[in-house]
């Protein structure tokens, strides 16, 4: 939404950024340092924090939101929401962990021990 803003400077959207942020404020779980990902119809949350995804996409979120802020108080809860820890739960997502030994990616011989043709 921020990124609209700062190519049409429509003010009709500020509303709505105010409420994205306000949601990311009620996301972070002050417990785990961690934002939340799923809240039910009742508003309440369906898990304690979210994937290590949604933890990247929140605060890719949060630095576009300070970069293209439309104004100082926008900015300001962007940069304080975006300087929480967030530590990370290890290697859940299986993006985060690489390619493995047995990867193309990875030569599991050298040159020297290639078979002859």
């Amino acid at each position: 939404m921020v990124r609209y803003w700062n190519l049409f400077k429509d003010d009709s959207v500020l509303p709505l950024i105010q409420t994205y942020l306000a949601f990311f404020l009620y996301a972070f779980n002050d417990q785990t340092k961690r934002f939340r990902n799923f809240m039910a119809y009742d508003r309440h949350w369906l898990e304690e924090s979210g994937s290590d995804d949604s933890q990247g996409r929140t605060l890719g979120a949060l630095a576009d939101t300070l970069l293209y802020a439309p104004n100082d108080s926008v900015a300001g809860i962007a940069s304080a929401s975006s300087s929480r820890p967030c530590p990370p739960r290890g290697n859940s997502s299986p993006r985060g962990r690489g390619p493995g030994p047995s990867s193309p990616a990875t030569p599991s011989s050298s040159a020297s021990e290639a078979p002859a043709r």
